[in-house]
């Protein structure tokens, strides 16, 4: 199964300006396929960076909600706070569960 999401990509994130990374990819948007996985090397203040987005499962069900969308979000292999990231997000209601190494 697989679904479009548009394109992946993250407006501006003023929180941590001095950790920045140009083009980080923080939602998962565009073709997707359950399963799939995509790596990108991130420019950031504190030099290249690896990413990896993973697609668990696409079109499930969650907290009674159709069509929703879990996926985990891997930076830096997961060294560092909130850089181990596990999302479900659900239509009309974003995110609605985050798990990881806040």
């Amino acid at each position: 199964m697989s679904i479009a999401l548009s394109r992946e990509g993250r407006f501006f994130d003023s929180r941590y300006p001095q950790l920045g990374c140009r083009g980080e990819v923080k939602f998962p948007l565009g073709h997707w396929k359950q399963g799939e996985v995509r790596e990108y090397q991130l420019d950031c203040a504190r030099g290249r960076q690896p990413l990896k987005v993973t697609i668990k499962e696409i079109d499930f069900v969650y907290d009674g909600v159709p069509h929703s969308l879990r996926f985990h979000w891997l930076l830096m292999e997961g060294r560092g706070r909130a850089t181990d990231m596990r999302y479900v997000y659900s239509p009309l209601r974003g995110l609605v569960d985050v798990q990881g190494n806040e």
